[in-house]
């Protein structure tokens, strides 16, 4: 309990029989941070935002990255280059991209080797929801020119993002669900299976090129 003193005034002028006490100002003592401690007094700011950090990076540990995540945000296109790409606002640029490829990873499954064989639907989905997020230049648009520059780096995301999973996870023995929860298991068992068969192909080819060497020498004239 804090404790505090009071210093008086007084002022007998105005009644000889009462005096008329009133309050200068209280004086508290200062109190030391043990002391807080010792009387049970709530966190600090700065503790509660050390926790609020710490369960903030927890729960990016359990789910995907916020980068990893598509966003309900709709961006303003001011520019468009020559190849349907944007141009302004700069900021929107790398945005774009970002969310080209999010879309991707959760519309188009790994297992696709090749983007030219996507099903068209599923391209189709991918456009739409790029122009529900990102708002073209009426006097610029031009549909096809900008679905293919959209279906373009939704294609590289495929690629990498393939490249990426059997990087760090194929090759590592480790499975993307706690990264990538959108995956399901028996997509990931056949892009395994895939990934396996594609690694075995070229030294099934160095071996038969191998065997036919052996089999015609050759011979010089």
């Amino acid at each position: 309990m804090a404790a505090f003193s009071i210093m008086y005034e007084t002022n007998a002028n105005s009644c000889p029989q009462q005096v008329l006490v009133v309050p200068m100002r209280l004086e508290y003592p200062e109190e030391s941070e043990e002391h807080s401690e010792e009387c049970g007094s709530g966190p600090t700011p700065s503790a509660l935002a050390k926790t609020a950090a710490s369960a903030k990076s927890s729960e990016k540990k359990r789910g995907q990255h916020g980068r990893h995540k598509i966003h309900s945000k709709v961006h303003v296109i001011r520019k468009i280059g020559p190849h349907g790409e944007p141009l302004e606002l700069e900021e929107v640029i790398g945005v774009f991209n970002n969310q080209c490829s999010c879309i991707v990873r959760q519309h188009v499954p790994i297992t696709y080797s090749d983007w030219r064989k996507v099903p068209a639907d599923l391209k189709g989905v991918v456009w739409g929801e790029m122009k529900r997020r990102f708002i073209y230049p009426k006097d610029q648009f031009d549909e096809d020119l900008c679905k293919r520059h959209v279906l373009f780096i939704a294609g590289k995301a495929l690629r990498n993002l393939r490249s990426n999973h059997n990087r760090h996870y194929v090759q590592e023995g480790k499975t993307p669900y706690k990264d990538y929860n959108f995956i399901t298991r028996e997509v990931w068992e056949e892009f395994v299976e895939k990934m396996s068969t594609d690694k075995q192909r070229p030294r099934a080819r160095s071996t038969l090129s191998s065997q036919r060497r052996t089999c015609y020498p050759t011979t010089w004239a």
